[in-house]
């Protein structure tokens, strides 16, 4: 019997749609500005560490000051981050080389837009994509997955083209005009049709730890932060590996395509071919693959060896990522938890921040007691640890 595809509304769509102008941004914000604090800190990864380090803390930070206005006025939130997030941007544009200099400044006002701007993003998609079934929140994801991916297999070797005959503050300018079309779109963009429960995070928790139904809501927080730690730290490491194994903007732009487009084959199969029997023997096999690919590479660092962990690691990581995205709204039973959305998206960001702060924590202590790749090799083992976690974590979400 064929499946029926679920609807999106409006909102959804619109949602996606600056979701996928947001990932053109995280090239900038994440990789290229990576690649330019590691220039100008003449290739130390300490800097790289601390200034994660900040704007994680004041995302996580973010989602609890801000909750409840958020939960109230989701649009005004979101439009709040996004400007915050054009003031970074013409800091980095008249600070020009400098920027290394002001780095603790540009991660807070970083973290405070990230934060203003995944909190209201989280709550409204919980509220657009809830079904009994679920099928409405694995189309939202799977379309969504697969837009982002679409996008960074465009705009990476272009940022990185550009920026080989441009200079990066230039590169500022076009990014500045996405920003411009996020708050267009913004006012596509439906608020709920009921008043929401005043924020209460206190109260969301007693629930989670006196419900039965909460087991798969702490589940879920294990997975956040065994997720933070792989995704978020990982990619940044990939950044710096590209950058010494490869050593330009534009080679670094083309593997990031590359890598992006295994992404949209992944989460769309994913998807297509969902069966719960199917994605535990996935799982499984994305718990020992990665872990072994790991340890090779830790042990030889070549251009080869990092093309095959690369590879493998965007495969299984990615059917992780995907089932784990499944898991963030799936995992509250609405009927138990009516009206918690936004707590639940904060407690998300708190453990996704508790894992990326962890995680750059130990990076940050490799890079000071080992030199130079010596730090990234070994950090590489630890994170080959942590996604055999994470897979068992969520091995126990699918049903």
């Amino acid at each position: 019997m064929k499946r029926k595809r679920s609807k999106l509304t409006k909102t959804a769509v619109a949602l996606i749609m600056i979701g996928a102008l947001m990932s053109i941004m995280d090239v900038y914000f994440h990789t290229f500005l990576v690649a330019r604090f590691y220039e100008l800190a003449s290739n130390s990864t300490e800097i790289i560490a601390k200034y994660y380090i900040r704007v994680y803390i004041m995302i996580a930070f973010s989602f609890v000051i801000f909750g409840n206005f958020s939960k109230k006025h989701s649009k005004a939130t979101l439009r709040t981050g996004i400007v915050l997030n054009a003031v970074v941007l013409i800091l980095i544009m008249f600070l020009e080389e400098r920027v290394i200099e002001y780095y603790q400044v540009l991660a807070i006002i970083f973290g405070l837009a990230q934060g203003c701007y995944y909190s209201p993003i989280s709550n409204l998609i919980g509220i657009n994509t809830s079904n009994e079934e679920g099928s409405v929140i694995k189309e939202y994801c799977t379309a969504s997955s697969i837009t982002v991916s679409i996008v960074s297999i465009v705009f990476p070797v272009t940022i990185g083209a550009y920026l080989n005959v441009a200079s990066f503050t230039k590169m500022t300018g076009f990014v500045l005009i996405l920003i411009a079309v996020q708050i267009m779109i913004t006012f596509f963009i439906k608020d709920a049709k009921e008043e929401p429960k005043k924020y209460n995070l206190k109260a969301f928790i007693k629930k989670v730890r006196e419900t039965r139904e909460g087991k798969a809501v702490k589940n879920f927080y294990k997975i956040s932060f065994c997720n933070g730690i792989v995704t978020s730290v990982l990619d940044r490491i990939v950044t710096i590996l590209i950058l010494m194994l490869y050593e330009t903007s534009f080679n670094l732009g083309v593997l990031s395509t590359i890598f992006a487009f295994s992404s949209v084959i992944i989460t769309w199969s994913v998807r297509r071919f969902y069966k719960p029997e199917r994605m535990k023997k996935a799982v499984i096999v994305a718990a020992i693959v990665p872990s072994i690919v790991v340890i090779i590479f830790a042990m030889n660092v070549t251009r080869g060896t990092f093309i095959v962990y690369k590879l493998v690691s965007a495969v299984f990581i990615c059917i992780l990522t995907t089932l784990s995205g499944y898991a963030r709204y799936e995992s509250l039973d609405k009927r138990v938890f009516s009206g918690f959305d936004a707590e639940h998206q904060s407690l998300t960001e708190m453990f996704l921040a508790a894992g990326r702060v962890s995680g750059f924590c130990a990076l940050l202590m490799c890079s000071r007691v080992f030199v130079g790749i010596l730090a990234l090799q070994i950090f590489l083992v630890v994170i080959g640890a942590v996604i055999v976690a994470y897979s068992r974590y969520v091995y126990k979400t699918i049903k």
